[in-house]
């Protein structure tokens, strides 16, 4: 159980597909206080006021310079991450996003690549919680078959 020190944050994550049916890694920069150049989804932190569609057009317009057709609930993850000697509680609101547009990348990341899911899965060198987001998108691509 999280303790009264414990940050609580939303995020939401974007599953971005290709047409080849891979899925889109951005990596961030050198300038990040935390996870420097480690890949994620393209996802951020939810503002209040929000609802998890806004937040993703806001951050896949912010990062990528992508405008979001729409959106759909996948899933949900929670997790809970230890930084400097703080705990934050993670929970990721995941959500697939049809987009249009070319990839422009903010100063947030500085790479991009579309993987395969499974090649996803494997790679080191991920934001925390990003390996479990990843499996249930795996496990979800499954069940949709």
């Amino acid at each position: 159980m999280a303790n009264s020190k414990t940050v609580f944050i939303i995020l939401i994550s974007g599953i971005l597909y290709n047409k080849e049916g891979n899925i889109l890694l951005v990596k961030r920069s050198k300038q990040h206080k935390a996870f420097k150049e480690s890949w994620q989804l393209p996802e951020g932190k939810m503002e209040k006021g929000e609802q998890p569609d806004q937040t993703i057009l806001r951050e896949i317009k912010e990062e990528l310079n992508l405008d979001v057709l729409n959106s759909k609930f996948v899933f949900a993850n929670s997790t809970l991450i230890t930084l400097k000697n703080k705990t934050y509680h993670l929970l990721r609101i995941v959500l697939k996003t049809k987009w249009k547009g070319v990839i422009s990348l903010s100063e947030e990341h500085d790479a991009y690549k579309w993987i395969g899911v499974k090649e996803a899965v494997k790679m080191s060198h991920l934001v925390d919680g990003t390996t479990e987001v990843l499996r249930n998108i795996e496990q979800s691509k499954k069940r949709e078959l």
